[in-house]
């Protein structure tokens, strides 16, 4: 990071100044929202009439678009709220998980992580604009005919509320994911700066790969938003699009976090493979800066040609088993979703039927 970025104080986003002065988990306010949010669009089809057309159709009500998309965005418009608090929360967490982890120096770890979590309030305005311009995408892609919303009748309550909060959850949802992105790269430049690694022990570097699980699942929870709509024929183009970009999206707030620490751990394998083949070839000065300097005395060929296949064997990417079964769990969710949409139709048309 560049002088004046490391001097220039940061500053909070409205957001986060809201979350710093209530005494209340994120996640008790995302679900606040979305429940105060699906009852103000119920209140608003009751008004309408919508409701009543919902519940007198020959579908059901979680079959007509309008009202499952209603109670769907609200859902998601509290998750995307609460997920950009806990973005910035994992990163002030995992830094001081590296700090006590890798014994770094407090002053040079203070350097290297000054205004890593500072977000540009100028780029994040951008971003969420971006992101409720996906909105009329999405919409087109569904409708498939722009003269639909010139028709009488076409913007009432329930479809209106589904653009409205459609909107407001996507413009999150672009702030999001430019806070993921940026806290990736940031993490990564991180891993340069790191003292040291022991190769004998990676788990100190394991805050890297949370980092890039915990960006990497708004993604997936959008992806399973959209599979609770593929059964919908009229979604077709809407999954595949954003299908495809949350993907994009979930590989690139996974990797980021990681790319720096992984090119660090295979240097450090290269150098240490560079010294134990110079003792192989019999250079008695060849293991005196590696990690077994003080042993050098006692290895035998043998020894040096294990320590050899160790040193090839230690994974380079940062994850250690609890982070693995995490990882598992997490790309699992839009499976799930996808799987107990379908079941749950299935089931209630059976019961229904």
């Amino acid at each position: 990071m560049n002088r004046a970025a490391a001097t220039r104080p940061s500053r909070d986003s409205w957001l986060d100044r809201f979350f710093d002065r209530i005494p209340v988990a994120p996640v008790w306010v995302g679900a606040g929202l979305s429940l105060a949010l699906i009852g103000l669009f119920l209140a608003l089809v009751t008004a309408t009439g919508d409701l009543a057309r919902f519940l007198e159709g020959q579908e059901a009500w979680w079959e007509a678009r309008d009202g499952r998309l209603g109670v769907l965005l609200a859902l998601l418009a509290g998750y995307v709220v609460a997920a950009r608090r806990y973005a910035r929360l994992g990163v002030r967490s995992y830094l001081a998980e590296l700090r006590a982890g890798l014994d770094w120096p407090r002053r040079d770890f203070e350097a290297a992580a000054r205004d890593l979590e500072h977000l540009e309030p100028g780029r994040v305005r951008w971003a969420g604009l971006a992101g409720a311009l996906m909105v009329p995408v999405l919409g087109l892609l569904v409708d498939r005919d722009p003269l639909v919303y010139f028709q009488p009748g076409h913007w009432g309550g329930a479809n209106s509320w589904v653009w409205l909060v459609g909107a407001v959850a996507a413009w999150n949802g672009g702030c999001l994911f430019y806070a993921v992105v940026t806290y990736g790269r940031r993490f990564s430049s991180l891993a340069g700066r790191i003292p040291a690694i022991d190769l004998f022990d990676l788990t100190p570097l394991a805050p890297f790969a949370r980092q890039g699980l915990r960006s990497a699942l708004p993604g997936l929870i959008l992806l399973s938003f959209f599979a609770l709509n593929s059964l919908d024929r009229g979604f077709f183009w809407a999954v595949g699009l954003m299908g495809t970009l949350s993907l994009a999206a979930v590989t690139a707030a996974l990797l980021l976090p990681m790319g720096g620490v992984r090119r660090r751990i295979r240097a450090v394998k290269q150098d240490e493979l560079a010294r134990v083949d110079a003792a192989i070839r019999g250079d008695a000065s060849g293991l005196a800066e590696s990690a077994i300097a003080r042993r050098s005395g006692a290895v035998s060929i043998a020894d040096l040609l294990a320590y050899r296949s160790f040193v090839q064997s230690v994974r380079e990417w940062p994850f250690d088993a609890p982070t693995r079964l995490r990882m598992l769990l997490y790309l699992g969710i839009p499976v799930g979703s996808w799987l107990g949409g379908a079941f749950v139709e299935r089931l209630l048309d059976q019961i229904l039927g």
